[in-house]
């Protein structure tokens, strides 16, 4: 669908992750999820996503650039 991404982390504490894009092909915004499991018998479960929030690269990079000069002022 040219808007979905799944990501996995194989390490200790495992998370799947799913980015919804708001507009097919460009990732630049979009929802951020993560996957909650349960087991439903021996060989079945049920995944629910729950939504961590949404955001752009514009909004992301001001605030990382914000942290930044807060972080070098107490410098």
């Amino acid at each position: 669908d040219e808007m979905t991404v799944y990501q996995t982390d194989d390490g200790t504490d495992r998370i799947l992750w799913k980015f919804v894009a708001d507009e097919a092909g460009d990732l630049s915004a979009g929802t951020l999820y993560a996957a909650t499991v349960t087991q439903t018998d021996d060989d079945a479960f049920a995944i629910e996503w729950i939504e961590l929030g949404s955001s752009d690269n514009d909004t992301i990079y001001e605030a990382i650039r914000s942290l930044d000069e807060q972080i070098a002022a107490m410098q």
